[in-house]
């Protein structure tokens, strides 16, 4: 039997959390940088309902902390993510063409984890408020207020700080990349702060360090290194300088954005608290069915639009696919996300609002694989197959296709599925089930075979 991880202590690791954003919603220069602590581009209204909300179910027994809440998530992974925007530039939202990962999409990935990690933080917070300090059940109007006071704290103050952070943490990702770019002209990096009475004592203490770009220094004490950092690095040619490891300060976020891709390190008391948990992490996984998509093709007004938790795996044949469909046959593709929860059966499109998944793996010029395919699809419940034979077949034989098709999809069997579609090379046909049972299959499926 699998030993199952000992659960945090939830009250302490809350407190721990208020520890960590103290001084966080301050307005004095020295915890808000240059002053300015409130965005005004962050409305609380939206989080006073969502809150409202939220109390009344915990309050009545019809929610749990653990089960979460996905439009709390929604409107946090939503403020923060627009500060990473504004402090990576435009390439924030740009998708790689050749379907590897990149910086800003592990990033948001980041953003959208703590987002989860933050609300079911705030959920634990407000259910520890349901009872006074004899144990009794609060009066729900005084409960009320109790929660609408976290949240001003959550999603006013440490919102803020988040915001703040978010931003430069994003810019200082966006720059670590351009300095590996030009390490050869400049191969070190010099740790400079601001420069004024505002900077904080530790940081103070950094500036001036020269080292080299890729010396171990930078993983630890690359900015920024705690709500509303200014500090910055620049590159120079200058000789490197010397300092003792145990000379240097600590730091509230010691690590490196660029290098880590986290702008919320995983090692931070939000995910802590998760941590061990299994039904938050089942629902936090399953949150990713509702996490944002990238618009990552375009043809003709359709669009190839890709989850961020994609399955990684299959991704270039899906990706390809999905861009034949999409110019071929005029249709929206969106690639699913891949949710790790047992049982779950990731189809991996979304087309016309009906669940679909690539079967492209066969073996050379198999065509009973066909079949197989489609027992494959039938346990995943689709509504349609996509078939790409571009792979496995150098001459189409599609008076095969259409006899494999024929035993799966006729009167008595294949009743679920409204179509299905096929790939070869840079074409692709639709074909619905009605003209398969009225053998029209073959005169189809030439219009792939054509030229190829």
């Amino acid at each position: 039997m699998k030993k199952k991880k000992p659960e945090p202590d939830v009250s302490a690791i809350l407190k721990e959390i208020t520890a960590t954003y103290h001084g966080a919603d301050c307005t004095c220069g020295m915890c808000s940088g240059s002053g300015a602590a409130t965005i005004e581009a962050l409305s609380i209204g939206q989080y006073e309902k969502l809150i409202d909300t939220i109390a009344k179910q915990l309050h009545e027994g019809t929610l749990k902390p653990e089960q979460l809440n996905q439009e709390l998530i929604t409107e946090t992974y939503n403020d923060i993510a627009k500060a990473a925007k504004q402090g990576y530039g435009k390439e924030w939202t740009s998708f790689p063409a050749d379907g590897k990962g990149s910086l800003p999409a592990e990033l948001k990935k980041n953003i959208y984890a703590f987002s989860g990690v933050k609300t079911y933080a705030q959920l634990e917070a407000i259910n520890e408020l349901l009872y006074d300090k004899d144990g009794k059940l609060r009066p729900y109007n005084e409960f009320e207020v109790l929660a609408r006071k976290h949240n001003r704290q959550y999603n006013k103050n440490y919102l803020q700080a988040e915001y703040q952070t978010a931003r430069t943490a994003a810019q200082m990702a966006e720059k670590w990349e351009r300095l590996q770019e030009s390490k050869h002209l400049f191969p070190n990096l010099k740790y400079q702060t601001v420069g004024d009475d505002r900077v904080r004592a530790d940081h103070e203490r950094l500036d001036g360090i020269i080292k080299p770009i890729d010396d171990s220094f930078w993983s630890k004490y690359y900015p920024p290194l705690d709500w509303r950092c200014r500090c910055d690095v620049v590159a120079t040619a200058e000789p490197i300088n010397q300092y003792k490891e145990e000379d240097l300060p600590p730091v509230q976020f010691k690590g490196n954005v660029g290098k880590d891709k986290e702008i919320f390190t995983r090692k931070g008391n939000f995910f802590k608290l998760a941590a061990g948990k299994e039904n938050v992490q089942r629902n936090m996984e399953l949150s990713k069915l509702n996490a944002p998509y990238e618009t990552a093709f375009k043809s003709g007004g359709k669009k190839v639009q890709v989850s961020l938790f994609k399955d990684e795996e299959d991704f270039e044949q899906n990706y390809n696919a999905a861009m034949v469909l999409a110019d071929q046959l005029a249709i929206d593709v969106f690639i699913r996300p891949h949710i790790n929860v047992d049982g779950h059966k990731n189809p991996e499109y979304l087309i016309n609002n009906k669940l679909s998944d690539l079967k492209w793996k066969f073996k050379t010029d198999n065509y009973k694989g066909i079949s197989n395919a489609f027992n494959a699809a039938k346990k995943q419940d689709l509504e349609s197959i996509v078939f790409d034979f571009s792979y496995a077949f150098k001459n189409l034989d599609i008076e095969k296709v259409k006899d494999a098709v024929a035993m799966k999809v006729n009167a008595n069997s294949g009743k679920r599925y409204e179509g299905l579609y096929f790939i070869y090379g840079s074409k692709a046909v639709y074909v619905t089930r009605e003209e398969i049972l009225n053998n029209q299959l073959l005169e189809k499926l030439k219009t792939i075979k054509a030229d190829s």
